[in-house]
């Protein structure tokens, strides 16, 4: 058992050393010029490591990174290159920690989340300093620049999935180089919803929720030696200003953004809507509430998932909720009474309600319709009880129904006479109007509305 313990930790040895040995080779291509020898001597060490990153010391692992990157922009896979260059940049800015896994073996994870993810919730931050970033700066430098340029072709030209191709690619590019630029994650997802492609706009609005990307930013400025003002990443922006004025910068400024985290929480919201996605919302708005607390939007779109979910009592409660702050909305007016109109013990409260909408606007054509409806109610119904008790010869009874019915039409009359006016006269209310008038013998309105 020792000898067969023993082979397996050399086997392991020699497999972790075979992967560094390679990657180093890859890195040394990438340093000096030679594309080809790049890609080969990278496919020999991805061959090795078969996707076992969680094996590569830290060191190793940040090489990996810009090695894997560098080839992709080869290939004109921007997305691609620009995430693993990002994910260099995330080895400094979330730390590295070490476990050791069921045999005995180091494991190193990005981040306290992902390792705790992995299972090693007991593991240990190690020390780890960046080395690359003049290496990633050298590949992507330029890039960034293309890219925001095509990104905005694309997006002028109504190219909107190629758009947000460009605008995602340049977020992971600024964010590699120390200044993530969160604008372009959210016109990447704005672009998305352009093109309709909802779910991939939720995807990345999602992640930056996720990863509280709140959009607050710190430009690094100076003027060059035209005077003109340059964006600079902080690491480009130290070195200028500590050269002084041989770097030919000056007038170095930082400014902060407010940020767009508001911003990013409603758009995720609408994509939500458009996907009809009710139960996430109610289940998120907590959340958003949380970090917005009384913004309508929010409220709204709770209100509207809670009423196509069938949560009626909840959605007006909401709506009654909304009516204390802003008691001149017709439209939430309109809404409750709806929505209590449902409920034969609300109907004086729902009545309320549409009377309060068509308060606020007389020609509000859809409450005035709503109220005579839910007045005169299942008429059809009514008629066949009352055909039935006449037929069963059971006329104190029939007769009863025709003057209840009697009754409702009458006290429906006056709305349904401001529906049709409210409705420009529309067919629908003068139909309903003239069958009003014949159920009360009213012949001469009858025939004032006909002609």
């Amino acid at each position: 058992m020792k000898k067969s313990s023993l082979l397996l930790a050399g086997i392991i040895s020699l497999g972790l050393s075979g992967q560094k040995k390679e990657i180093e080779k890859a890195y040394t291509a990438l340093v000096g010029k030679n594309p080809a020898a790049l890609k080969t001597e990278l496919a020999a060490a991805e061959s090795i490591l078969n996707n076992n990153l969680q094996s590569l010391e830290p060191e190793v692992l940040e090489k990996y990174y810009v090695v894997k990157g560098a080839s992709l922009l080869q290939t004109g896979q921007e997305a691609q290159a620009a995430q693993m260059f990002a994910n260099a940049h995330d080895m400094q800015s979330k730390g590295i920690f070490m476990a050791k896994d069921a045999k005995k073996n180091k494991v190193y994870y990005v981040g306290k989340d992902a390792a705790v993810k992995a299972g090693f919730a007991d593991a240990k931050p190690v020390s780890f300093v960046a080395s690359q970033d003049a290496v990633i700066r050298e590949q992507i430098g330029k890039k960034i620049t293309d890219t925001e340029k095509a990104a905005m072709a694309s997006y002028d030209a109504k190219n909107y999935s190629e758009a947000a191709k460009n605008f995602e690619s340049l977020y992971y590019l600024t964010k590699a180089v120390g200044s993530p630029s969160v604008q372009s994650l959210q016109n990447a997802a704005l672009s998305h919803i352009s093109a309709k492609k909802f779910a991939k706009a939720e995807e990345i609005l999602k992640y930056m929720i996720d990863n509280d990307l709140t959009g607050k930013e710190t430009n690094y400025t100076a003027k060059d030696a035209k005077g003109k003002t340059t964006l600079l990443d902080k690491s480009s922006w130290d070195l200028f200003k500590k050269a002084g004025a041989t770097s030919g910068y000056s007038d170095f400024k930082v400014e902060n953004t407010t940020g767009i985290q508001k911003d990013i929480y409603l758009t995720y919201l609408s994509t939500l809507q458009q996907q009809k996605k009710y139960n996430e919302i109610i289940a998120f708005s907590p959340v958003m509430e949380a970090k917005f607390p009384g913004n309508s939007e929010i409220i709204s779109a709770k209100g509207v998932a809670y009423y196509n979910t069938g949560r009626s009592t909840e959605f007006a409660q909401i709506l009654e909720q909304q009516l204390k702050t802003d008691p001149s909305n017709k439209q939430n007016w309109y809404n409750l009474g709806v929505v209590l109109s449902k409920d034969p013990a609300q109907t004086e409260k729902a009545k309320s309600a549409f009377l309060k909408a068509v308060e606020l606007d007389p020609k509000y054509s859809d409450a005035w319709q709503n109220l005579v409806f839910m007045i005169i109610g299942d008429d059809a119904a009514a008629v066949k009880s009352y055909k039935d008790l006449a037929d069963a010869k059971k006329f104190d009874q029939a007769d009863k129904i025709l003057e209840k019915r009697k009754v409702r039409f009458q006290t429906a009359l006056p709305y349904a006479e401001k529906w049709y006016l409210a409705s420009n006269k529309s067919s629908d209310a003068k139909n309903f109007l003239g069958e009003i008038y014949r159920a009360l013998k009213m012949n001469d309105k009858l025939k004032a509305l006909d002609n």
